[in-house]
């Protein structure tokens, strides 16, 4: 092969019509692939002049990736090293530059800098493939099409789904193809910029060569990086240091967390989460017998009965009394309606303080005839969806990773709980929610579980104003606007959320049109307590506020404003249920403490929040809820009580046959009242830091591993 030799800049180069040819051809056809989406890089669908830029960076990189295939650098020359250290730095940043493009995003756009963090995943990749091969050119040609490939995947899946591609769904291909085939597909000069992009960076890699080098070298750079990837792996999977640094997936909104972190971190991120190992001990042939052995010793009194024992409430009795109304007909099945509402709690608990007027009046005032008390979750400030599931379930966020997602990442298939009970019992299921139906992956999750159906905010108002509202729902005038013409109007909002009144007022509507000729079960979470607590808000609303620190803590004080409005709210539903023929119960809860001041929490306990442990801590944890219905109940107060135990709490007052997992639960209560991710507490009020510290907790661990995880072999009796 005849060979000519160009020297440029003090290298070799060496060239052969092969090569040549080979330039020309791939070059040529990502240069006229390219171009083949030139109108719609030029067109107005891309903004200011960004697809001019991407169209003269998709040529250049075509040119140059000609140039690449075209010349290989000669490996005796002085600073190859230096050339083939640079193209395996490179190609990391060019397959994130690509994956990005098709994620909707410039580098620029990724919030906190966050590219780095991308690029730095990919260089481990890199890394990990170099440490097998030996080979940049092998591990580039290897990388680039994959990231090219997930990078395609994940743009088709936010298309289609609307939400990015997480690793849980690898557990779903074949189910994911049969549907794709429903699907048009179109390439968009996203597509096309990454393929130039990616055409470059295996061009670059295509003609190296690795340098000579003696052996022991070779062995000891692959072992050296060997030591650094695993190592990060670790501390990665295996400890919490990477999550006690951020990095954990937005559980809330992957979409929103891929489109600004990046993609490939999303998506590393999840990993950590996508295995679950069985709790110690576990064999699915013992479940069944852990149960039946709990409730061979269980002494029959209910969840109401062991938490009212000992209350530290003024007033608690021996048992719970009842609060005089007519009983529950025999056989006769009650409807239920559950509010979960968004960040309600009674912050007495961390410590007293003063208000100008009582926060809760109507809570207060109907002591006397509900249950109420303390349910204890295993989030702060968010997390709303595990503390969904911890009630659903009855399963505690305990018996899951550190830091996980329910919803996310543990939720397929069918999901024995509440609404699969009652759906079995012949009662019609629904699910109810005034924001965004995607959130939390709720559809899917909410199918799964066993409701009939789920209603979101884009079911409430019309496509018009649900589009305006999620482009800014500040625009307070141009809302309200859209809302007029809808024949909508009063006090549909607060601040920027759908009030609890006007939420209550939908619930009441819905309750009104159900199928009469079933019993009924609604589970609502509402919206409007959501953070941030610095948002409008008219002065009409501003009633409540500190008193003796008037203006410290401003977030505390409209936090307090708008849970009395929830207070006011929620006494107009009672009021509602009061009247109704129906016998109805209401069960009330909040679903975590708000992201206020820390400096007034550190006020009030006198304790730092980051300082503080044990039971002092778990307070921060607990929400306030109350149980009422239009038929005779057990009323009183209960101290402590998880979120797990809460279904199986509300069903001993329902008159309904419970399944053998719910009076599992009434029997473990009786020991540990409160099982949460941030620690137990025992019948004493003991604080015990860890399930894995007591036998009874581990059992209790196996017997959820088998409910969430552990599909084939679920014990589906222990549910019926």
């Amino acid at each position: 092969m005849t060979e000519k030799k160009e020297k440029e800049e003090g290298r070799i180069l060496t060239r052969s019509k092969r090569s040549t040819a080979a330039g020309v051809v791939i070059g040529g056809a990502a240069l006229l692939f390219c171009l083949s989406q030139a109108p719609d890089y030029l067109s107005a669908g891309i903004a200011g002049t960004a697809g001019k830029v991407m169209l003269a960076a998709s040529v250049i990189c075509s040119v140059l990736a000609a140039l690449a295939v075209m010349f290989k650098p000669d490996r005796e020359a002085k600073y190859y090293i230096l050339y083939i250290g640079g193209v395996f730095l490179a190609c990391p940043m060019l397959n994130i530059i690509a994956v990005e493009r098709m994620n909707g995003n410039f580098l620029h756009e990724l919030i906190q800098a966050c590219w780095i963090d991308n690029y730095l995943i990919c260089l481990l990749i890199y890394l990990a493939v170099f440490c097998i091969t030996g080979s940049v050119r092998i591990s580039a040609l290897l990388i680039s099409p994959a990231m090219f490939l997930f990078g395609l995947a994940n743009m088709y899946v936010k298309d289609f789904r609307g939400e990015p591609l997480v690793p849980m769904d690898m557990g779903s291909v074949s189910t994911a193809m049969t549907v794709a085939k429903g699907y048009t597909y179109s390439v968009g000069v996203d597509v096309s910029f990454a393929v130039a992009v990616t055409v470059l960076a295996m061009a670059l890699a295509i003609r190296l060569s690795m340098p000579e080098a003696a052996r022991k070298t070779k062995v000891i750079l692959r072992l050296v990086i060997a030591i650094v990837v695993s190592s990060i792996a670790f501390c990665f999977y295996a400890t919490d240091l990477f999550v006690n640094w951020g990095y954990r997936p937005d559980f809330f909104n992957q979409l929103r967390g891929y489109n600004n972190k990046g993609a490939l971190l999303g998506f590393t991120v999840n990993t950590r989460y996508l295995h679950r190992s069985p709790p110690e001990g576990y064999d699915p042939e013992n479940i069944e017998s852990i149960v039946s052995e709990e409730l061979a010793a269980y002494d029959g009194r209910t969840i109401v009965e062991a938490g009212t024992i000992g209350s530290a409430s003024a007033g608690a009795k021996k048992k719970a009394a009842s609060n005089g109304k007519a009983a529950l007909k025999k056989g006769e099945k009650p409807d239920i309606i559950v509010v979960m509402d968004e960040a309600f709690s009674d912050l007495t608990i961390n410590g007293d303080f003063e208000t100008s007027k009582d926060v809760m009046p109507n809570m207060d005032r109907l002591k006397k005839e509900t249950l109420q008390g303390y349910a204890y979750v295993s989030v702060f400030g968010a997390g709303t969806s595990n503390t969904e599931f911890e009630f659903l379930t009855g399963n505690s966020m305990a018996c899951l990773p550190p830091a996980s997602n329910a919803y996310q990442l543990y939720v397929k298939g069918e999901q024995p709980g509440l609404a699969a009970t009652l759906k079995d019992r012949g009662y019609s299921t629904h699910a109810f929610h005034p924001y965004f139906r995607g959130n939390w992956n709720r559809p899917r999750v909410y199918e799964s579980m066993g409701f009939d159906d789920y209603k979101g905010i884009e079911d409430m108002f019309s496509h018009e104003f649900v589009n305006a509202y999620t482009n800014n729902p500040n625009a307070k005038y141009t809302l309200n606007s859209l809302l007029e013409k809808e024949g909508k109007s009063g006090d549909i909002f607060l601040r920027r959320y759908v009030s609890d009144a006007y939420d209550f007022s939908e619930l009441i509507t819905r309750y009104e049109d159900r199928d009469k000729s079933k019993p009924y079960f609604m589970f609502n979470v509402t919206m409007q307590n959501h953070s941030p607590y610095d948002l409008f808000m008219d002065k009409k609303y501003q009633t409540v506020e500190l008193e003796g620190l008037e203006g410290d803590y401003p977030k505390t004080d409209q936090y307090l404003q708008i849970i009395h409005q929830t207070d006011a709210a929620l006494g107009d539903l009672i009021a509602y249920f009061e009247e109704s023929e129906r016998p109805t119960i209401v069960l009330f809860f909040g679903d975590h403490q708000p992201s206020i001041e820390n400096e007034f929490y550190a006020e009030v306990t006198g304790t730092d929040p980051d300082d503080m442990e044990g039971v002092q801590n778990m307070k921060r944890f607990a929400t306030r809820f109350m149980m009422w219905a239009n038929y005779d109940i057990p009323t009183g107060w209960i101290d402590m009580i998880s979120m797990n135990y809460l279904q199986a709490m509300m069903l001993e007052s329902t008159g309904l046959e419970m399944p053998q997992y719910e009076q599992y639960l009434q029997s473990m209560y009786q020991k540990y009242p409160v099982v949460t991710s941030q620690g137990v507490m025992d019948a004493g009020g003991g604080f015990i830091e860890s399930i894995s510290e007591e036998e009874a907790l581990m059992d209790y661990d196996r017997v959820v591993y088998n409910n969430v995880t552990d599909k084939e072999n679920t014990a589906e009796s222990l549910y019926e």
